[in-house]
């Protein structure tokens, strides 16, 4: 396989601060990807990581997968030799089994995007194993995650909860969940990350997304599958390319959420509770981070408007 590698360089105001440019290759090895016809793929990335893709058949008959490097995700590429084992099971007429040494993944095809009727992972840690699948609720991604970052502590008076889920602003706040969880696992939803281009200077991708078309938005209330954070606006929401039905006050319910046959782009961490191995698969798909030098750091001072990233 020929490697397209795109070169990313990170800059540190200030002094000599300047990190070298490093390169990384997006597409991953066919080796290591297992493709469900016609509409699902899965590319096993280290026996305790694993990609999940879901893409819409168009009017032409062709899926459209995602190769290029996003806002997360830069380096999905290695060689031979460096690809997990890993076995693949046919299930039944539309079904499939791809089992790693901790994870085993089993999904059946059927007219809809991936969903808790279709595709569950089995996470095998500590002597003990615990099984996720795509739930309708706000709180899928939380079950024992031990949180993240927010943007800001601007209108904190007191304590500033890092629970996405709790906060009245998440979208503004750029509040983002950790990649490490007391449950065993944790689900990091890349389908709407910004995309970068190949080009020798990578540069962020327009992106032209509407809401889904047709009947895609009627989707049982319960059965919702959120794409945004509470508090999104409708405009952001379909910005993204999910579907918005807000003012219904049902619990556990989303406004903003994917349509029934929407592209998702899903990456399952299933290392139980070896944080740091997490954090070490992470850096090999995300690239090395930069440390900036120590004369960087002090009190920083800025203006900010708020604007949304579908806007003009």
């Amino acid at each position: 396989m020929v490697r397209l590698p795109v070169t990313f360089c990170v800059f540190v105001l200030g002094g000599l601060g300047i990190v070298p440019c490093l390169s990384y290759t997006p597409k991953a090895n066919p080796k290591a990807i297992v493709h469900v016809a016609p509409d699902a793929r899965f590319t096993v990335l280290t026996p305790r990581l694993i990609r999940m893709e879901w893409a819409p058949t168009d009017s032409n008959g062709n899926v459209q997968f995602n190769d290029d490097a996003t806002f997360a995700f830069v380096d999905r590429y290695m060689d031979d030799n460096e690809v997990p084992k890993y076995t693949v099971t046919k299930t039944g007429e539309n079904g499939v089994s791809i089992k790693t040494q901790y994870l085993k993944l089993d999904y059946k095809a059927d007219d809809s995007s991936f969903n808790a009727d279709n595709l569950q992972v089995t996470v095998q840690f500590g002597g003990n194993s615990t099984m996720w699948s795509p739930q309708p609720t706000y709180n899928q991604t939380l079950n024992g995650n031990l949180l993240g970052t927010i943007r800001t502590l601007d209108g904190a008076n007191g304590e500033r909860t890092l629970n996405c889920y709790e906060q009245d602003n998440a979208a503004d706040l750029h509040c983002t969940l950790g990649l490490i969880s007391t449950s065993g696992y944790v689900v990091v939803d890349d389908t709407n990350n910004p995309r970068f281009t190949s080009d020798a200077w990578p540069w962020v991708m327009n992106r032209s997304v509407g809401p889904p078309t047709g009947q895609q938005c009627n989707v049982d209330p319960y059965k919702r599958i959120d794409c945004g954070y509470i508090g999104i606006s409708p405009f952001d929401c379909e910005g993204k390319g999910c579907c918005f039905k807000g003012g219904q006050a049902l619990e556990g319910v989303p406004d903003c959420f994917y349509g029934d046959k929407t592209y998702r782009d899903w990456y399952l961490f299933g290392h139980g509770h070896s944080y740091t191995d997490a954090l070490k698969d992470f850096t090999k798909v995300s690239g090395k981070i930069p440390i900036p030098p120590r004369f960087a750091f002090g009190i920083y001072y800025s203006r900010y408007w708020a604007y949304s990233d579908f806007g003009d």
